[in-house]
C-alpha cells in the first residue's frame, strides 16, 4: 500500500511539474511557424498607446514569463497583466492565420503557449509596435 501511494504522489508531483512545460510544447506544434517580427518600430507615442489600451501604466516593459507564470497569472481573478494581454494580442492574430486545428481548448493552448514565447523571445518595443501594425491593418 506504501508503495502505490507514494506512486500516486510521483506522478502527481511529475505531472504538476511537467504538465505547464508540455502544454507549451503541445501549444506551439499545433500552429504553423512564429508570427513575423513588426515591419518597423511604432514611434513612442504609438507604443504608449498600445500600453495604455492594454491596461498597462508607466512605462511599457513586457515582463517574460514561463509557463508555470502564465497558470498562475491566468488562475488568479480579475487580473490583466498587460505584458500577456499585449503578447496574446500578437499571439491570437497569428493563430488565427496560421492555425492547425479549430476549436476553442486549441485556440487557448495554443495562443497561450505563443504569449509565453512572445514575452520570453521578443522585446517590449517589438511586441507594442507588432499590435500597433496590426490594428493599422485591421482599420484599413
Amino acid at each position: 500500500m506504501k508503495r502505490i501511494v507514494a506512486a500516486l504522489i510521483i506522478t502527481i508531483a511529475l505531472i504538476g511539474a511537467g504538465g505547464p512545460w508540455a502544454c507549451y510544447w503541445l501549444g506551439l506544434q499545433v500552429v504553423t511557424g512564429k508570427p513575423a517580427h513588426p515591419q518597423t518600430i511604432a514611434s513612442q507615442e504609438k507604443q504608449a498607446e498600445v500600453w495604455l489600451h492594454a491596461y498597462g501604466k508607466g512605462t511599457p516593459q513586457v515582463l517574460a514569463v514561463t509557463p508555470y507564470n502564465y497558470v498562475q497569472l491566468s488562475l488568479e481573478p480579475g487580473s490583466y497583466r498587460p505584458s500577456l494581454l499585449v503578447a496574446w494580442w500578437v499571439a491570437t492574430e497569428h493563430y488565427d492565420a496560421n492555425r492547425h486545428y479549430k476549436g476553442n481548448l486549441w485556440r487557448q493552448l495554443s495562443c497561450g503557449a505563443l504569449s509565453v514565447w512572445l514575452t520570453r523571445s521578443w522585446s517590449t518595443e517589438q511586441l507594442l509596435s507588432k499590435v500597433a501594425e496590426q490594428r493599422g491593418k485591421n482599420a484599413a
